[in-house]
């Protein structure tokens, strides 16, 4: 499963160790393109403790490269640059894509649902799926 991971700090890090730990293909998009320069460049990605990892992750130049053809997307940033992030993905989330979105205290979930129907796109998965 490809999983595109908007974001590029310890968080986001951590999720994509996870991640490819367990088998998936992590892509990680860095919104200010700069935190994720060294894995870019093919830095291997480690981790310990909890997860033990280290290997190579993939990071998109745009946000569109790492969400067009994401299974799940999921953001993994602090809560003010959620607003971006979704700007940036809701014209090129595929129709019933996940979107996870890693933070307390939010409202970016309820922002995501009004982008995308303003966006005219019909994302929910289920039919019974509330929309707001």
């Amino acid at each position: 499963m490809k999983i595109a991971i908007l974001g590029a700090g310890n968080n986001a890090y951590g999720l994509a160790a996870f991640i490819a730990d367990a088998g998936h293909t992590p892509i990680l998009w860095s919104p200010s393109g700069t935190k994720a320069v060294a894995l870019a460049k093919g830095t291997a990605l480690t981790a310990t403790g909890a997860v033990e990892f280290e290997g190579a992750v993939d990071v998109a130049g745009s946000c569109k490269d790492a969400v067009a053809s994401a299974d799940l997307v999921m953001i993994a940033m602090p809560v003010n640059g959620h607003k971006a992030a979704i700007d940036a993905m809701v014209d090129h989330l595929k129709p019933a894509t996940p979107v996870i979105i890693s933070s307390h205290s939010s409202f970016a979930a309820l922002y995501l649902s009004r982008a995308l129907k303003q966006a005219g796109k019909d994302c929910r998965s289920s039919p019974g799926a509330q929309r707001f």
